[in-house]
């Protein structure tokens, strides 16, 4: 059993119920090591529902403060020539942007991530993809998997465009809602 000696009972209490639920020995332990703290003694001894009652607003606090590993912080980028924007993880380092201004590259623990925008000079134009996005994914034979979601935009100020965001990481590296937020986050948002 750990020694709690100078902490105060509630943060003993959150500690212990956060970590694992205490046997009944182990409370009795635990009550008996506040006792003898003198900051504990001539208070009502701490009950179970009275621990649940602590956890539920500082689990809620910690949503709310969006209390995420540094890792899995987003930066927000919106390219002004194609309209189009995403997040990506703050562990992730930008390259220099191109001259045309066309698009985004970055890395990071062999996360690669690439999204550009590009006038549609076809004179094929698919009227029925207008303004949907595909994605398509696959693990090329060194275990790499390859990420990729693009769509069509017809009649912008610029003419008609493609986007596109392709990701590559090795399989088994990055957190799949790391992946997920990327690609939930790629969208076209206009022309300002």
């Amino acid at each position: 059993m750990t020694s709690y000696a100078g902490l105060s009972w509630t943060a003993v209490l959150v500690t212990e119920c956060v970590l694992k639920k205490p046997l009944d020995y182990e409370k009795d332990l635990l009550h008996q090591q506040l006792r003898q703290t003198p900051h504990y003694r001539g208070q009502s001894k701490p009950t179970v529902s009275g621990m649940r009652r602590l956890i539920f607003p500082i689990v809620f606090l910690f949503f709310i403060m969006g209390c995420q590993p540094k890792d899995e912080r987003y930066v927000h980028y919106h390219n002004e020539r194609f309209g189009f924007e995403l997040a990506y993880p703050s562990f992730m380092t930008k390259d220099p942007p191109p001259e045309n201004g066309d698009g985004i590259s970055c890395q990071g623990k062999g996360l690669t991530l690439i999204a550009y925008g590009g006038l549609n000079l076809d004179s094929v134009r698919p009227s029925e993809l207008d303004g949907i996005f595909r994605s398509r994914h696959f693990a090329d034979s060194t275990g790499t998997i390859h990420v990729e979601k693009s769509g069509y935009f017809s009649n912008t100020d610029n003419g008609d465009i493609n986007l596109t965001l392709h990701l590559t990481y090795p399989q088994g590296q990055i957190d799949s809602m790391v992946i997920k937020r990327i690609l939930d986050s790629f969208w076209f948002n206009g022309i300002n």
